[in-house]
């Protein structure tokens, strides 16, 4: 998978931010390091790519599963929307790449409130080669895209805060299989 552009909405702290990976300096670069101050969007970025491919995040499938007051809603603290920035009335994400396939996909993840201020059901898009993939077939054609699930994906690519440390004593094994993946 090679990242194109990403496009975040009101995820977390991140108002409106666009990243574009095919303009330099990260079109040149071979390897790249997200930093930052504390509170800078580091792991906004990486929940945004997450939400965009899996409607997940690892940050909230650690959170415990006790309910929440979010507005006039009552919500998981796993639940997706809770990224969603302090009084906004919609949040999205569009996340651009180039699939295991060579193919050009676009995969995006929206949540919103209605007039009466209450949450709707977050909606998930793909498209391939700028055709719409069918949400039944969705999960199977970002699991050939990527070349990952969920998990392996967070395995692989992401090892969220806190998460480092279980990598490290991971078994011999375990650490190979998720450094060849």
């Amino acid at each position: 998978m090679i990242l194109k552009r990403i496009h975040i909405h009101n995820i977390a702290s991140l108002e409106d931010a666009e990243l574009d990976f095919d303009q330099n300096p990260l079109s040149t670069a071979r390897l790249f390091l997200i930093c930052g101050d504390t509170g800078s969007g580091k792991s906004t970025l990486l929940d945004a790519i997450c939400l965009a491919l899996y409607g997940v995040t690892p940050r909230l499938r650690m959170a415990n599963n006790r309910k929440k007051e979010y507005g006039r809603d009552t919500i998981s603290a796993q639940d997706s929307r809770n990224l969603m920035r302090h009084g906004a009335t919609e949040a999205s994400v569009e996340l651009t790449f180039i699939g295991e396939d060579g193919k050009e996909y676009v995969a995006g993840w929206h949540a919103r409130r209605t007039r009466n201020m209450t949450l709707d059901p977050t909606k998930r898009s793909l498209t391939v080669d700028d055709i719409p993939v069918d949400r039944k077939e969705m999960e199977a054609a970002l699991l050939n895209a990527v070349g990952m699930d969920f998990d392996q994906f967070c395995r692989t690519t992401m090892l969220a805060q806190g998460q480092f440390t279980q990598f490290l004593k991971s078994s011999e094994d375990e650490k190979s299989k998720i450094l060849e993946k």
